[in-house]
């Protein structure tokens, strides 16, 4: 995962660096073990996938359509924008997987915010501030997860049997999202209309196609 990146920086293949990290390196990863993900299923066993997202892109994170990388106007780039719109691509890949292939768990995950990560390190002691994020002798509050908190809803992604039935769903604390957090999801990173424009973009950008 690239964490947000202060210049704006490209991939070998011009993507903007944090969307081409966070997204398309994954689809690429993806679509060529996937015939192996396939192969694995039999009636004892369902494959899941784990998309690791944030629920910070709820805030600016839509996908910019009309210039994805920052190429027509790359004086907008910001780096939490940018990091956002990947984090929302993750979502929106997840429900492209569960759309196409019921027979694969594919889910995505908010894992909170754990600032002794190599992401949590990136965010500026002001926007913690002015977020309420940590208090103003900066000491962490309530909001703060440790690197093992952080960690737990994708390893309950990844195994617990009980959330087997909800492919495609975004989960926050070892549940869907939709029940853990205080805000509610945008349409932007649940649309399933955006979800299929992703996976087309995807597929044109790599000249790739998924197993059947």
């Amino acid at each position: 995962m690239v964490p947000q990146v202060d210049d704006l920086l490209r991939t070998k293949e011009n993507f903007e660096f944090q969307i081409g990290g966070n997204h398309f390196g994954h689809f690429l990863f993806t679509s060529l073990l996937f015939h192996s993900v396939l192969a694995s299923r039999d009636a004892q066993w369902t494959p899941r996938i784990v998309n690791l997202s944030s629920a910070g892109a709820f805030w600016g994170g839509a996908i910019r359509w009309d210039d994805m990388h920052f190429t027509k106007r790359p004086d907008e780039y910001s780096k939490h924008p940018a990091y956002n719109q990947s984090k929302t691509a993750n979502a929106l890949f997840t429900l492209g997987l569960a759309k196409r292939y019921p027979d694969v768990v594919s889910l995505a995950v908010h894992p909170g915010l754990a600032l002794g990560t190599n992401v949590g390190q990136t965010i500026p002691r002001s926007h913690l501030l002015s977020m309420g994020l940590i208090n103003e002798d900066g000491s962490h509050n309530i909001f703060q997860k440790s690197n093992a908190q952080a960690a737990a809803t994708s390893l309950f992604a990844a195994f617990d049997p009980s959330i087997a039935s909800q492919n495609g769903a975004f989960l926050s604390d070892c549940d869907l999202g939709s029940k853990t957090l205080p805000f509610p999801i945008p349409e932007f990173f649940s649309s399933q209309v955006e979800a299929d424009k992703l996976w087309i973009v995807s597929e044109e950008a790599w000249g790739v196609k998924f197993a059947a």
